[in-house]
């Protein structure tokens, strides 16, 4: 079960290139091709060592170019342990799998660990959400002038506008920002990581 499990994550990518670039192209009046895609997953890998950096879901996603227009993205920010597909345990929207929708910004400590301890969420380090989207393919960024909602177990912030950069796992949220930090999460996250260095000495 485990190896068809995995088996599958690796063959998504290829699956997806194939949606993207054979059968569903058509052309856009001799400006390019063109092709739409649901339930559109991307991952995104560092250039010089092949790590993963973050995966692009989106509802659909329209291929124009070097531009791919994004309905309903969302950016699974990995941690640093997580280096390939293989190890993250993703969404998969076409097994119905959805990714949930972020909570409100001044949501109660019971909202947010629900939403935390689902079990897909365990190799998330944080989302980011935006109704809509653009991915430029020659430079790697992906931006968007809508509503932004990032979400992490630590800190969560609203905003209107970003651009997220894979080579350097960093995301700009550009005005309009709300952010509330956790405490209570920080300061669980910091005790747990003097611990650890204290048993690696």
């Amino acid at each position: 079960m485990e190896r068809t499990a995995r088996t599958i994550l690796q063959i998504i990518p290829f699956v997806l290139l194939f949606a993207m670039f054979g059968t569903g192209l058509r052309a856009d009046d001799n400006r390019g091709m063109r092709a739409a895609i649901r339930d559109y997953i991307f991952p995104q890998y560092r250039g010089h060592d092949g790590r993963l950096q973050f995966i692009i879901f989106g509802d659909e996603a329209m291929n124009r170019g070097a531009q791919v227009f994004l309905d309903q993205a969302k950016i699974d920010i990995l941690p640093n342990s997580v280096k390939r597909l293989d190890d993250a345990n993703i969404f998969l929207p076409h097994a119905g799998q959805r990714v949930p929708a972020p909570y409100p910004i001044m949501a109660d400590q019971p909202t947010r660990r629900a939403y935390w301890e689902h079990p897909k969420q365990s190799t998330v380090r944080a989302w980011i959400f935006s109704n809509k989207a653009v991915y430029d393919k020659t430079t790697n960024i992906l931006k968007s002038e809508d509503p932004v909602y990032f979400r992490s177990r630590e800190m969560d912030a609203d905003g209107v506008g970003f651009d997220a950069y894979h080579e350097k796992k960093f995301i700009h949220i550009r005005s309009q920002v709300r952010v509330c930090i956790r405490p209570e999460v920080r300061r669980a996250v910091t005790k747990d990581a003097g611990q650890g260095q204290k048993q690696e000495k």
